[in-house]
């Protein structure tokens, strides 16, 4: 076209109406050079620099990493064009048919985002390949809110991106039908560039920081597609996980060529990105009508990124959106089997069906769906779409109605077949354990003879599979914790399966660390001791009970490790031994422990310092040693396993410290509201073998030692 045809076209005023009034759009006047521009000068996207390899797995082969060449970095750019009247009162905008240089996508912003043109925008564009211009088609301008946080501040409102394929001309026209135009309308022109991003399908990507979801379908890598990652400022942010996977659709019109989706996916990044202020691409995941997945939001196909997609709830939750407008048309059955792919891999990493619902908590208090209830939980089926949490046209009528079908394809079911309770093991707790086998019980209200059989599945994998005519099914597990489901094979093709059911499979008894037998604080006679039991038992599964079966017989619970209750009687061997059980029922006895427990009079004990002998029926044996000199010392030697202090307490009694073995242990204070005779004040256990117990006097209040318990 020549430079003059080229400025007759553009030269033309853009008209705006305003209350009837015609407004003239401010367009250049003076003859262009032949490289003017008759639009505002583009921003450009930044080029990526050089392309790295990609490693990438065949998906449908071995699993072998292969090295493929990553997208050749493409310069998106993005013109945009005043729509701004300079009445600020206008309701409508018109921009005439205008020549513009080449672009593939057209969105409309303006300056806040919480404002939207309520009579609706629409553009014509001119094809470059034919010259033909389209008819006049609509931008979504829904909620245009999708980031929170700080990724919100300074974003603009905008509508969906149109994909228009390689156009030279375009028109638009805004109207508002409830007061004056949004402030800062533009028309953006985005270029995608000549990148050379793969669409071709069967290969898939690392998943960014922390490894490849090796449930996902295979997938486009944002380097494959040609992603600009100089756009991208700030580093992801992340949920603890996904609870809910919300489906979308981008608008963007269904004609496009698949080979062109890199493009598109480049387009929706800068114009994100540049046009509205958001810091990335907001989806987590797209995927064409071809089938074909991408890597959206930077930070991980295999991590809760926190996304912008469902305002209000993108935390905790995954996205994927399909390219396309599907109001009056559904996607077909590949990109069904896509997202159903995505959202039982995003939600199984977090030990998530993709049956029932989850809750999540309202991010922000002007949601236009529940206004006001910041910090509300609210539950959402675990594949939902984006009209469920906020009100939007989003992901299309017909595309809506297909969730069901795309949540029985995830693993979910259509209440045709139940898990009945299974056999041959414990239900506790939510789950049910077993040694090693489980017999899986079922029922179906489909007809027998609209059935093939039904499989049973482990942890996702086919291990058997039966007739028509089944409801049971015996299955060994491998040990840990295991998913068991049961799947329909109907004649019609359809394969409803029912939710997961826990299993624990478990089949080695617990493990016990050596016992322990000792002395313990209590009074003493010449008939009884105090003793203890003491005990540590681990199991892989969870514990069930402990027993103490001999000398006599106790029951505990799982987490008891003591029982402080026993007595022995001086110069009596007794065995002591427990037996532990799992909730599967596998159990363990101890080896028994044999202890004889044994008194030494006080007299027996060395004496160095100050010590009178006081006699009283109360004291072991009627006597007892008394002192009150400081640094006065009775020494015991005992050989055995444990060893206790045995004193007389009163108000008026004293403290003294205790040395094992020539090292001071504690420091005991023998003073006592009423008076107690005979008390075990203090009891540790030794090492087999001989040793020293030594009590040294402190302070002035006088103390009464009656002898020393020990065991052998």
């Amino acid at each position: 076209m020549k430079h003059g045809r080229l400025f007759a076209l553009v030269a033309a005023s853009a008209l705006v109406v305003a209350g009837g009034t015609t407004v003239a759009l401010a367009w250049p006047e003076a003859e262009p050079s032949a490289t003017a521009k008759f639009y505002d000068p583009p921003v450009a996207a930044e080029p990526p620099g050089d392309a790295e390899p990609v490693a990438e797995v065949d998906n449908a082969g071995d699993g072998t990493p292969i090295v493929a060449k990553a997208a050749r970095p493409a310069r998106a750019t993005t013109r945009p064009v005043s729509l701004a009247p300079a009445d600020t009162k206008a309701t409508r905008s018109e921009l005439p048919q205008k020549a513009t240089e080449s672009f593939s996508m057209v969105s409309v912003t303006w300056t806040d985002p919480k404002d939207r043109p309520t009579g609706g925008v629409e553009v014509r564009t001119k094809s470059a390949k034919t010259g033909e211009w389209s008819g006049w088609q609509a931008l979504e301008t829904e909620e245009s809110l999708a980031p929170q946080g700080a990724e919100a501040e300074g974003i603009r409102g905008g509508t969906g991106g149109l994909w228009v394929g390689e156009s030279d001309g375009v028109a638009a026209r805004v109207r508002n039908t409830q007061g004056a135009l949004p402030q800062g309308l533009q028309l953006n022109l985005i270029d995608p560039g000549k990148g050379t991003g793969s669409a071709k399908p069967g290969t898939t990507g690392s998943g960014g920081q922390g490894g490849a979801v090796t449930d996902l379908p295979a997938y486009r890598t944002r380097a494959q597609w040609g992603a600009d990652e100089k756009l991208v400022k700030d580093a992801p942010t992340y949920g603890n996980s996904v609870k809910v996977e919300f489906v979308h659709h981008t608008a963007g019109g269904n004609t496009y060529d698949c080979a062109d989706s890199p493009a598109i996916l480049r387009s929706i990044l800068t114009d994100q990105v540049k046009n509205r202020g958001w810091n990335d691409i907001g989806y987590n995941f797209l995927v064409d009508k071809c089938g074909v997945l991408y890597e959206g939001r930077k930070g991980g196909a295999d991590r809760p990124v926190i996304g912008a997609h469902t305002y209000g709830f993108n935390t905790d939750s995954s996205s994927i959106a399909v390219l396309g407008n599907f109001m009056n048309t559904g996607v077909p059955d590949v990109v069904k089997t896509v997202i159903a792919r995505v959202a039982a891999a995003k939600l199984g990493q977090y030990n998530l069906g993709t049956v029932g619902r989850s809750s999540l908590e309202l991010g922000v208090s002007d949601s236009n769906k529940f206004p006001g209830k910041k910090g509300t939980l609210f539950p959402f089926d675990r594949i939902s779409g984006h009209r469920d949490a906020v009100i939007t046209e989003c992901p299309g009528d017909v595309l809506y109605g297909q969730l069901n079908a795309i949540r029985i394809l995830a693993g979910g079911t259509d209440g045709s077949i139940v898990l009945r309770a299974p056999a041959g093991g414990v239900a506790y707790g939510g789950s049910y354990y077993v040694k090693d086998t489980v017999t899986v019980n079922w029922t179906t209200i489909t007809p027998e003879a609209e059935l093939t059989g039904f499989e049973v599945l482990v942890d996702g994998k086919v291990v058997q599979t039966v007739g028509a005519d089944v409801r049971t099914a015996a299955v060994k597990l491998a040990l840990g914790t295991r998913k068991v489901q049961v799947r329909s094979l109907r004649a019609d093709g359809t394969t409803p399966i029912t939710p997961a059911t826990s299993v624990i499979s478990d089949n080695k008894p617990p493990v016990f660390s050596p016992l322990g037998v000792g002395l313990r604080p209590g009074t003493v006679t010449t008939t009884s001791v105090p003793m203890k039991v003491s005990w540590k038992v681990v199991d892989n599964t969870k514990l069930s009970t402990v027993r103490l079966i001999t000398p006599t017989t106790v029951a505990f619970g799982a987490t008891t490790t003591e029982y402080a209750k026993l007595t022995g009687r001086p110069g009596k061997a007794l065995a002591y031994q427990l037996r532990a059980a799992d909730i599967p029922g596998n159990s363990v006895l101890t080896a028994k422990l044999t202890r004889t427990p044994a008194l030494l009079a006080e007299s027996s004990a060395k004496k160095s310092g100050t010590w009178s002998t006081k006699s009283n029926k109360n004291y072991l044996n009627g006597k007892a040693y008394y002192s009150t000199k400081k640094n006065s010392k009775l020494t015991f030697t005992v050989t055995g396993t444990a060893a206790g202090v045995i004193v007389d307490k009163s108000k008026s009694t004293g403290t003294f410290d205790i040395y094992v073995d020539g090292k001071k242990k504690v420091s005991i204070n023998t003073k006592n509201k009423s008076t107690a005779y005979r008390q075990v004040v203090w009891a540790t256990g030794l090492v087999s073998g001989k040793h020293t117990v030594q009590i040294v006097k402190t302070g002035t209040a006088g103390v009464f030692i009656d002898g020393l318990a020990y065991l052998k």
